[in-house]
């Protein structure tokens, strides 16, 4: 560092030297000025620049080192150069072992590199958890971080050393792979997740894949072709320029193509196409095929942040990921600014390694003569743009199609006729498509038959999608903290109320607008809603889908007639806790622009404070609510108030704080039933949103 800061200052009294040569040159004349560009222009200036922004980025690391040395430190680990341990390029096994020997019970050492931690944060997290709560238990426990980023030694994965029942050897903890406990058990189906722009043709695209599995000739399609999703679209046939408006209503009734509005997509859910293989080796394996919603939706950004927030709940709940599918419409030299964000965010998610079973799709591509056209090129930079992300783009993981003939088939079942030409330009069109898909298949058979999981990595979408999860447990765990409150203090310390969630199965959300029934509980009225039907509109009542808020479980409530076991400074400290991590998560999830407007936490905690409004307006004996909601509006001020002191102090909190905090709050027990419930929700939602094709 020191060496290029030094070389840095020469490089940089060489430009002052060099302008001052050149002002003095200007004011005698002896350089013209429409020279002056090209002296300031020249290559020294070019490298100047660079050596200026190397230098930034080493010092920024420097200072990122800095602060992840300090967290560990924090955290009780005793930091140590692998370059003091002696460890060399040209060290076996059995000396590497030697040189980081553990000789006693009560010392873990765990190793790792700058890299390394990296691209495996998520399994680096798991290890230090695990290695801190091992030291919970065993206060006299001492870690050890050996750090390889200066070392010749190439350290390949995360290892962790500790003492074994063998005298002076030392065992090596492999790298592991994250299963998360409410994973659903592995299958040994192929999982192909399918991302594209919205128009991009994915609807299309599937119907037309699952008719080239099926069919091996266009004419064998042609007497009963599969359409699976709704399509509408208009063909132009025979010499006049006939138009005809071609419509067929797919098999699948929860597909992911809004058919009033034909090229919009408005889906909040995944879909995933279930299609059994018929030929090699893999013959009767599954191969599921997940559409997504679009990316560079016409409903703008909010909407892209909320499907991709749908696409990531759905992979946090797969057992297992064989390939991703970009799918791109071919000769398209832009690429849209939102599916490149999108991307970008996913590849962060997913995690170093599915950079490996990413593969592309180009769609229309008979006009470019079966090559992706000049979307290569804007793919090609968009890849190239990536930190860190060698994502391969080669003849052999690129795939072109052409769905016209599966139009074609469309059209043939409206009674729609074709020339001879045509029709041979339809099977051609098959032919071709046909056998890519095959290849395709192929390709994934070979490369990607043995399916990874879905790397947690620590990342902001992902613990987006963690907080948002935990919106609703939480505000309704403090208002029934709040109610045993208001119980304890009123002499009823016998008494309390208990939540119980139902798991629920389908779509539902509660309306606002419509009518609800109250009940009594520990002489506490409590709302009880109807939930509505909800796919894309509410199926239930006619009020416009803005009045409705999504649910994934119901709520229930039960009297407890015994002491409970928490005091009231107990619960207070619950209640504190819980507003303080919801006025962190809210400064997390949102802007300062967006302090009040959008906040998820405020939004919530005004509707619980409406509907404790109208109970009291509606009953007559309801002494319990009022304090119930004058207790509401005391919370929603210390939590703005939180927010409002975070904002002015510019207060930052680590990603690790944040998601140290998400497993704390998950640990009340109020909370935690909640959070079982949704986690059974998706589980059941990944069924409910499958379509198997028949064979």
């Amino acid at each position: 560092m020191q060496t290029s800061w030094h070389e840095l200052k020469a490089m940089y009294t060489n430009e002052v030297h060099r302008i001052q040569n050149l002002v003095m040159g200007i004011r005698r004349g002896e350089i013209h000025q429409n020279k002056i560009s090209d002296v300031l222009n020249n290559d020294q200036t070019g490298i100047f620049t660079k050596q200026i922004n190397n230098f930034t980025e080493h010092l920024n690391a420097m200072n990122k080192k800095e602060q992840f040395i300090e967290g560990l430190i924090e955290k009780r680990f005793l930091y140590q150069n692998a370059i003091d341990r002696g460890l060399e390029n040209d060290d076996d096994q059995q000396t590497f072992q030697q040189k980081l020997s553990v000789d006693a019970n009560y010392i873990r050492v765990i190793c790792s590199s700058d890299d390394l931690y990296k691209n495996n944060q998520s399994q680096w997290y798991t290890l230090c958890g695990q290695l801190l709560k091992e030291h919970e238990q065993n206060p006299q426990l001492q870690i050890i971080y050996v750090d390889f980023s200066y070392c010749s030694y190439e350290l390949h994965k995360i290892i962790v050393l500790s003492r074994t029942e063998k005298k002076n050897n030392a065992t090596l903890t492999p790298s592991v792979t994250i299963l998360p406990s409410d994973r659903p058990d592995s299958d040994e189906s192929i999982n192909i997740l399918l991302l594209g722009e919205s128009g991009v043709g994915k609807s299309t695209f599937i119907n037309a894949f699952v008719n080239y599995l099926k069919f091996d000739k266009l004419k064998a399609a042609e007497k009963n072709p599969v359409v699976l999703i709704p399509v509408s679209f208009i063909m132009t046939t025979d010499d006049n320029f006939t138009e005809h408006v071609v419509k067929f209503e797919g098999n699948d009734t929860l597909s992911n193509e809004d058919y009033d509005h034909l090229g919009q997509s408005v889906t909040q859910h995944c879909k995933s196409y279930v299609f059994a293989l018929k030929n090699g080796d893999n013959h009767g394996r599954k191969l599921r095929i997940i559409d997504t919603p679009g990316i560079g939706s016409t409903y703008g950004s909010s909407q892209d942040d909320a499907n991709l927030q749908q696409i990531l709940s759905y992979i946090n709940n797969l057992t297992h990921l064989n390939a991703i599918c970009i799918l791109l419409k071919a000769n398209n030299p832009r690429i849209n600014i939102f599916f490149r964000s999108c991307f970008m965010q996913l590849l962060d998610v997913l995690g170093e390694n599915t950079r490996d079973r990413i593969i592309f799709c180009f769609t229309n591509s008979r006009s470019t003569f079966y090559t992706p056209g000049s979307t290569a090129s804007s793919l090609k930079a968009l890849l190239n743009s990536l930190p860190d992300q060698k994502i391969p783009f080669t003849k052999e993981n690129a795939f072109c199609f052409d769905s016209e003939s599966f139009r074609y088939l469309v059209a043939r079942l409206n009674k729609i006729d074709f020339n001879e030409i045509e029709e041979e330009e339809y099977n051609d069109s098959w032919e071709k498509s046909s056998a890519e898909s095959n290849r395709l298949l192929q390709y994934i058979r070979t490369k990607m038959s043995i399916g990874i999981i879905p790397d947690e990595s620590h990342s902001t979408k992902h613990v987006q999608l963690k907080i948002n999860l935990m919106i609703r447990p939480m505000l309704e765990t403090m208002r029934n903290i709040l109610r045993n409150i208001i119980l304890w203090n009123a002499d009823l310390r016998n008494i309390s109320i208990e939540l119980c969630s139902k798991i629920i199965k389908g779509t539902t959300a509660i309306c606002l607008k419509c009518p609800h029934e109250s009940a009594q509980v520990a002489d506490f009225w409590i709302a009880i809603h109807n939930l509505h039907i909800f796919h894309k509109k509410c199926q239930t009542c006619q009020c416009n889908p803005s009045d409705h808020y999504p649910v994934d479980y119901e709520l229930g409530y039960k009297r407890c007639d015994r002491l409970t076991s928490n005091s009231e400074n107990d619960m207070i400290k619950m209640l504190d806790d819980l507003c303080q991590a919801s006025a962190e998560f809210a400064n997390f999830l949102l802007e300062p622009i967006d302090a009040s407007q959008n906040d998820p936490f405020l939004i919530g905690l005004n509707r619980m404070i409406q509907e404790e409004n109208d109970i009291c307006v509606n009953k007559t004996s309801c002494q319990l609510n009022l304090s119930l909601n004058n207790q509401l509006q005391q919370l929603k001020k210390n939590y703005e108030d939180t927010r409002k002191r975070m904002t002015v102090k510019k207060e930052c909190i680590e990603m690790d704080d944040i998601y140290q905090k998400i497993e704390n709050m998950s640990k009340y027990e109020m909370v935690e039933v909640q959070m079982a419930a949704i986690r059974e929700w998706h589980k059941f939602m990944i069924k409910y949103y499958e379509y198997e094709v028949p064979t």
